[in-house]
């Protein structure tokens, strides 16, 4: 066992419970209850505080975040160990907050598996020498006062030492799963778009970052008017299948590289309203500025990796 402060070891067990997940606003709160069953010091005082949790996830103990003690729900966070005939467990909850992306990544890393979550108990160790009174009135099991447990002066008062204790908490695959429907989190989808280099992308990197500032101001016509010349920019000369599609035969044998052709010529198509912006009367709302947002970034990551969708449309234009 960690956590021994010169000889005297400070805690005879730790136990953790299994962790608990609930939706917090725009985020995901996971709480761990750890429970310390401390010993008694035969003379002085030992303070524990600066106590924090860091959680890691899965076999390749990926870095999740730092869980502090819930302060809101009146949990402590500082433990005290001294002389009495007693001493009780003490449960601190132990709140960590994450982002739909962290909990989407441990999802990635848990591959339908156990989600095993591998927690260090950080804590500061501080000894005191109390030089005054024990209080003998008192209940033996009642807590001492400040001034009773911490009376002693500077020199009475010991090196704090910083030290961690390990543990491991599995929960099974079944029950994850349950948290996660309980949350919420099975209720939408989240996945990064990936943007290319702007050296793959050229100036249209710089239409997609005014098209995001754009967004997060409440600008949404400018978001599409961005997005319909980061489109253009990358490619600048495209005729979409437009007569492939209209004909029911012949849409349903068109290629696959002819029917992404296709929805890249559909993304295009809702940018067209705000490519005349001084004829602008189209209302866009802010779904619909988020999914041009995200098919535009699809759009260009897409055209950034497989430029032969598009090169030979290029070709058979400039022929």
């Amino acid at each position: 066992m960690n956590f021994t402060y010169g000889n005297f070891s400070l805690f005879s067990k730790i136990d953790l419970s299994q962790p608990t997940l609930r939706k917090a606003l725009a985020q995901y709160v996971m709480d761990f209850d750890v429970r310390f069953t401390p010993n008694n010091p035969r003379v002085g005082a030992v303070i524990v505080d600066n106590l924090e949790l860091g959680v890691a996830f899965g076999d390749v103990t990926a870095d999740v975040g730092v869980a502090h003690p819930s302060l809101d729900t009146g949990m402590p966070s500082t433990i005290s160990f001294r002389r009495q005939p007693r001493q009780f467990d003490l449960g601190i909850r132990f709140r960590l907050f994450m982002t739909p992306v962290i909990l989407e990544t441990i999802e990635s890393l848990r591959v339908g598996g156990d989600a095993k979550f591998h927690v260090k108990v950080f804590g500061t160790m501080t000894g005191y020498e109390c030089v005054a009174d024990e209080p003998s009135a008192l209940d033996p099991n009642a807590a001492w006062s400040g001034e009773q447990l911490l009376n002693a002066t500077p020199s009475c008062i010991y090196r704090p030492l910083r030290d961690s204790h390990d543990l491991l908490v599995t929960v099974p695959q079944s029950k994850w799963v349950e948290m996660l429907n309980a949350a919420g989190f099975n209720k939408s989808i989240l996945f990064e778009i990936p943007v290319a280099e702007k050296s793959e992308l050229g100036v249209s990197s710089n239409h997609i970052v005014e098209a995001q500032m754009a967004y997060n101001q409440g600008r949404y016509a400018d978001v599409i008017a961005r997005c319909r010349d980061a489109l253009d920019s990358l490619i600048k000369k495209f005729q979409t299948p437009w007569d492939a599609a209209k004909d029911k035969n012949i849409r349903e044998n068109m290629t696959v590289e002819e029917t992404f052709r296709l929805s890249w010529g559909a993304v295009r198509q809702i940018t067209h309203a705000t490519h005349h912006r001084n004829n602008l009367k189209s209302q866009f709302t802010r779904p619909m500025a988020q999914y041009v947002l995200g098919a535009t970034c699809l759009a260009l990551s897409l055209a950034s990796k497989e430029r032969d969708l598009f090169v030979e449309q290029e070709e058979n234009i400039s022929q």
